[in-house]
């Protein structure tokens, strides 16, 4: 996969530093630099747009943008997502995220995804 064809807000395939494969959304390309405080997520400095849309027992399920997409993403109201110090993704690296923030193993736990190691772009996921 051509690092200049990466996009924000795409769901990617791709192998994390465990080695273990994982479906995540990419949120920040090399040289981004990403925050997230009070569960929002800062790209460059400026917040991702989100709006609530509903609210379900115990979650808040809200819209968030990316560049030019949207998706769904969920947080739990009783555990809030710690807050991520600024950060400036390495050349040849990604920051990926799930979208049920508070219950996803992703780049804020275990870290950059080298180029290398992802496998594509997911166009189509199917949940029954």
């Amino acid at each position: 996969s051509k690092p200049d064809l990466m996009k924000r807000g795409e769901m990617y395939a791709f192998y994390a530093p465990n080695q273990v494969p994982y479906v995540k959304r990419l949120m920040a390309i090399p040289g981004d630099t990403l925050a997230i405080r009070n569960n929002r997520v800062f790209i460059n400095g400026v917040a991702l747009d989100r709006k609530e849309l509903k609210e379900s027992e115990g979650s808040m399920v809200y819209q968030e943008s990316s560049d030019d997409k949207s998706y769904l993403i969920q947080h739990v109201k009783s555990d809030r997502s710690s807050d991520f110090e600024e950060i400036v993704v390495p050349k040849g690296s990604y920051f990926f995220m799930g979208d049920n923030r508070d219950n996803s193993s992703d780049s804020r736990y275990w870290g950059f995804v080298r180029g290398d190691d992802i496998i594509g772009q997911v166009v189509y996921v199917f949940s029954g």
